[in-house]
């Protein structure tokens, strides 16, 4: 009895298969047309310079380096790199 369920299902589903192909293709065409013409619309779009129309506004832009001069002027304490001088540190 259950072999007899299996083969009744696998004709179910070969019969579901071939019913539903046609749809199946229809979809698959259309999806193929729609892949076609994004395709011809991007290739026909001009990349050679992607950044014609743009403006660099960071190429005014100036850094401040008060700060970094103004630490590159004090003077520099080594202590923190001498050893104790008695043991009991």
């Amino acid at each position: 009895m259950i072999p007899m369920m299996g083969a009744v299902q696998g004709l179910a589903g070969i019969a579901g298969g071939i019913i539903g192909s046609g749809k199946r293709k229809k979809e698959q065409a259309e999806a193929q047309a729609e892949f076609n013409r994004n395709k011809a619309r991007m290739e026909g779009a001009d990349t050679s310079n992607l950044n014609k129309n743009m403006e660099n506004t960071m190429e005014d832009l100036t850094v401040n380096t008060q700060a970094a001069e103004f630490q590159a002027q004090q003077p520099v304490s080594y202590t923190h790199l001498t050893l104790p001088t008695t043991p009991y540190v």
